[in-house]
């Protein structure tokens, strides 16, 4: 049996898309001052925080309050230290129980 194009596709562009998020994260942590490294902290904690706190929308979908405070933190602080903050949302929505 023939394998398909997606089995063929999928590793290298799962190692891409891994080699690429760890480029990004290596170069934005370049880029953050040192002295806003407490605010990007707090940010990081809040918006961990946040995502446990979904508003509920219509039907059977929610949206969670973690989306403005790391829209805020973009504002706040800049493009680098919202990619590090958006992180804590990105490892709480993994590993919390649904």
């Amino acid at each position: 049996m023939a394998k398909s194009w997606r089995s063929i596709l999928y590793p290298p562009f799962l190692m891409a898309t891994i080699v690429g998020g760890l480029g990004i994260y290596a170069y934005t942590a370049t880029r953050i001052p040192v002295e806003r490294l407490g605010e990007v902290g707090l940010f990081f904690v809040l918006c961990g925080l946040a995502q446990l706190m979904p508003v509920p929308l219509f039907r059977n979908s929610s949206m969670s309050v973690a989306f403005a405070v790391c829209f805020a933190s973009l504002v706040y602080l800049g493009p680098e230290a919202a990619v590090w903050v958006n992180l804590a949302s990105g490892l709480v929505a993994v590993v919390r129980p649904r």
